[in-house]
């Protein structure tokens, strides 16, 4: 039986124990085997390492010990026996039970005091646990390799694929990276926006503003929607908005831009149509086809008395007086669906209740397919065309009343030589009606008159 101290035969002799001193104290499993193979000495490491606590294995051939070893580790020894020296830093043994670990080797002949080969010392040390973590850590550097480059990847792909331009700059003034969208937009290619300072393609007027959102951002700070115009290959500026944030650490600025030169454009148009909307008299106001307010003049303010906070979404019939709610959707609002436009005049009520006299443009509003969204309706205040109007009827009245009260015969003709006016006491002396007379009628009633007028 092996003891827990190292086992020695003959052949080694006085260097017995200085060679079981060096063994025992080895990290190593140490073994010795004669030509044969047999085992001569064997250490604690390579009877625990080996699982060979309780057997005696002292004399007995090794392949018998271990019936699995392969011709692989047969070849070595027997070269080892010719006098070779073989080692290697890693490699797997399998067990008969199937398991299996790893080991660092060295086999090596030993020689006899006539210098005669007398068999061969396997040293080995179980390394199994730090290959194990070895290969661990291999395995989570391809599982981390292989999530880098799904990540990058990914970010490839949305950096290629986005719709708005994607642009990552260096604190030096120099585009690091542009996404496929920015050439497309300003005609450049990528290497030569990235080959010049950003700050070259900006128009002179926008650069003090970029160059001090470019020092808020070295400085840690943020920019949201800030404006600039970038040149063009063909010389002409879009207008571009910059939401960036950077990254103190290595000095580099991410940046999402979005093309707003034909939003800028629209606005300006719509700004332009609000201003000539503000000269035209009276007021203009839109609906959907519900009757709901959508849009609100400053016409519309000074003539109702609402301002557009209070006005939009409030519904037409807001205008009219109660009492006319329902002529409101059935003599205005039914006309203008079937007909698609409607001029009238009608009364409507400001904030206070006043009620006054208008005079309605309406139409009705179409999408790009022509479908009908909603209503447009221009507004007059035609109080004191009204009123004038009645006045000018009122004297116009009295003053029939006045001529018809006079004994002499009066009449009147217009610039075209049509009879116009003439009294009562006209009338009945020659018998004739109210009705107007024109030049070539005059003769047969007056006989004063010829046929020629």
């Amino acid at each position: 039986m092996v003891s827990s101290s190292a086992l020695v035969v003959a052949p080694f002799g006085d260097l017995a124990d200085p060679l079981q001193l060096w063994m025992e104290h080895s990290s190593s499993a140490i073994a010795f085997f004669d030509r044969e193979m047999r085992y001569l000495m064997a250490n604690r490491n390579w009877i625990v390492d080996y699982s060979l606590v309780g057997q005696d294995i002292i004399g007995r051939c090794h392949y018998d010990v271990f019936p699995e070893i392969g011709d692989e580790w047969k070849a070595i020894h027997q070269r080892c026996l010719q006098g070779a020296t073989e080692q290697r830093t890693e490699d797997s043994i399998y067990r008969a039970d199937g398991s299996s670990d790893w080991i660092k080797w060295d086999v090596h002949p030993w020689h006899q005091s006539d210098g005669k080969i007398g068999g061969i010392v396997i040293v080995t040390e179980m390394i199994t646990k730090r290959k194990q973590a070895e290969l661990a850590l291999l395995d989570a550097q391809a599982t981390l390799k292989a999530e880098v480059e799904d990540r990058t990847s990914d970010i490839n792909e949305f950096f290629n694929l986005a719709a708005d331009i994607l642009a990552i700059a260096g604190f030096d003034g120099y585009f690091k990276r542009i996404n496929p969208v920015f050439s497309r937009v300003l005609g450049y290619s990528a290497a030569e926006l990235k080959s010049a300072p950003f700050l070259s393609f900006v128009h002179p007027e926008d650069q003090d503003s970029t160059l001090a959102a470019a020092s808020k951002l070295a400085a840690g700070g943020k920019v949201v929607c800030f404006e600039n115009r970038y040149r063009c290959r063909d010389g002409s500026y879009r207008w571009l908005s910059w939401t960036a944030c950077p990254n103190t650490e290595r000095e580099l600025i991410y940046a999402n831009v979005r093309d707003v030169t034909e939003q800028r454009a629209t606005a300006a148009a719509l700004r332009k149509q609000a201003q000539l909307l503000e000269q035209v008299k009276g007021s203009i106001i839109s609906t959907d086809l519900g009757g709901r307010i959508t849009s609100w003049s400053q016409g519309a303010t000074d003539l109702y008395g609402y301002t557009t906070a209070e006005a939009l979404g409030q519904p037409i019939s807001l205008l009219y007086p109660e009492a006319m709610h329902d002529y409101l959707a059935q003599a205005i609002i039914a006309p203008l669906q079937r007909q698609g436009q409607l001029e009238t005049e009608t009364r409507n009520c400001d904030r206070t209740g006043r009620e006054f006299d208008v005079l309605l443009s309406l139409s009705l509003e179409r999408d790009e397919t022509e479908t009908a969204i909603g209503m447009v309706i221009h507004t007059l205040d035609i109080s004191d065309r009204k009123q004038a109007q009645h006045q000018l009827e009122q004297e116009q009245s009295f003053l029939r009343a006045l001529l018809d009260n006079l004994t002499d015969g009066i009449m009147a003709c217009d610039r075209n030589g049509v009879l116009t006016l003439f009294n009562q006491a006209t009338r009945e002396f020659y018998g004739i009606s109210a009705a107007k007379l024109l030049p070539g009628q005059w003769a047969s009633h007056f006989d004063l008159y010829h046929g020629d007028g």
